[in-house]
């Protein structure tokens, strides 16, 4: 054997093949994606493409379902007080039909005294059902805002409990429910939006609480915004978000944003008028 024969070394082969179930980090696809790396299938491009628009469709009905059933806790309420409601694609309207004309009528009529706080024939009737009417209101639009709190709690605890277990669909049926949490972040941010830049005025139900309760108008938000936060945080952190979430974390920013306008501008208000 010859010197040059013996110095001659085989090339360096690298396995650049995706294995399956392998979970690949959002770094990792940047550079298999830039480098062109010749080793990855094309079948790799093609699932991530489709995991990708099944993580924005999925968040697109959690705006969806999250709007209808937090409308859905105003509706229950209502009704439980005994007003005759209705649901459409973002409102309750709920409405006291024994009394309604009797109200209108005696605002009509006695307006001036209603604002000095006087008496008129009947004021004792009027004054309180405008008592009731404000003590209902605060139930009813407090109500819509727990119902989402408390689907949010209940889907992220099946999310860790199903993390442990590795039940890994499960974890995101479970993550599916607590993302209805992050329409608080979102008041919040249109809250500001509309306080300091647009000058507008802010109809939130977390706002409405606020001015009943004397306290500053965006504290509510604040606070549920704080908790949104929390809670996603820990459900980036279970361990079948954990080294995906900033790929995760986009999608659910752009799925968010995608449903919040086909839902409340497009479609929403011709599906459920």
């Amino acid at each position: 054997m010859t010197k040059e024969s013996e110095n001659t070394q085989e090339p360096i082969k690298v396995d650049t093949t995706v294995k399956p179930n392998t979970r690949v980090k959002p770094k990792a696809i940047y550079l298999m994606i830039f480098n062109k790396s010749k080793g990855v299938s094309p079948c790799f491009y093609i699932k991530m493409l489709l995991k990708s628009i099944l993580v924005i469709v999925s968040v697109v009905f959690v705006v969806i379902l999250g709007t209808l059933s937090h409308e859905f806790g105003h509706y229950i309420m209502a009704k439980h007080l005994g007003y005759e409601s209705s649901l459409n694609y973002a409102h309750t309207i709920y409405v006291d039909k024994h009394n309604v004309e009797f109200v209108k009528y005696s605002f009509d009529k006695y307006q001036n005294y209603i604002n000095k706080g006087l008496s008129f024939p009947n004021s004792d009737k009027y004054y309180f059902l405008k008592n009731k009417y404000f003590r209902d209101g605060f139930l009813i639009t407090l109500n819509g805002i727990l119902t989402t709190i408390v689907i949010s709690i209940i889907g992220l605890n099946i999310a860790v409990y199903s993390d442990k277990n590795d039940k890994r669909n499960i974890t995101y049926l479970g993550a599916f429910f607590c993302l209805f949490i992050l329409r608080q972040p979102c008041n919040f941010f249109i809250g500001l939006l509309n306080s300091l830049i647009l000058d507008k005025p802010n109809h939130s139900d977390e706002i409405k609480l606020a001015s009943a309760l004397h306290i500053p108008s965006l504290s509510l938000e604040f606070i549920t915004s704080l908790l949104a936060i929390f809670m996603y945080h820990r459900l980036m952190n279970l361990k079948v978000f954990k080294n995906i979430k900033v790929f995760v974390s986009f999608h659910i920013l752009f799925g968010g944003i995608t449903g919040y306008y086909l839902w409340l501008y497009k479609f929403g208000h011709v599906l459920l008028p």
